[in-house]
């Protein structure tokens, strides 16, 4: 958890402020910037597309230093941790409720993928991701 100087923090968000559950499909972000635990900004942003890759670059960018999100694959991961970005998957509810869990230390740092399945097959997924969902 960043306790000192300047930072922001990503979540997925769907339409009703809630963390969207598959980041490779996240069309909205929510990024929250802080100074130590002080609210600087916050806005909701649109991704300019789909895809692990582009979504990584896109977060890089925003110079995000956390995501927060429901579903994500290894792929996803590595790559915005290769970017410097701690990523807490496992998430859902309020985005704002996610949010204060990280910067009070409840929200628990996972840090494991929970999409590990071939997207290209849809195999292994038994439904629990809800990725393939359209």
């Amino acid at each position: 958890m960043q306790e000192s100087g300047t930072y922001k923090i990503a979540v997925t968000t769907d339409e009703k402020n809630n963390v969207f559950q598959h980041f490779g499909k996240s069309e909205r972000f929510t990024i929250y910037e802080f100074n130590g635990k002080e609210l600087i900004s916050k806005a909701t942003i649109t991704s300019n597309g789909k895809g692990h890759e582009e979504l990584v670059v896109f977060l890089a960018n925003q110079k995000v230093k956390v995501l927060i999100c429901g579903g994500i694959g290894m792929g996803a991961m590595e790559g915005l941790m290769a970017a410097g970005v701690l990523v807490i998957p496992g998430t859902s509810g309020d985005v704002d409720v996610a949010v204060a869990s990280y910067l009070d230390g409840s929200l628990a740092d996972r840090n494991e993928p929970t999409c590990n399945h071939s997207h290209e097959d849809g195999e292994g997924c038994k439904g629990e991701c809800h990725c393939h969902e359209e």
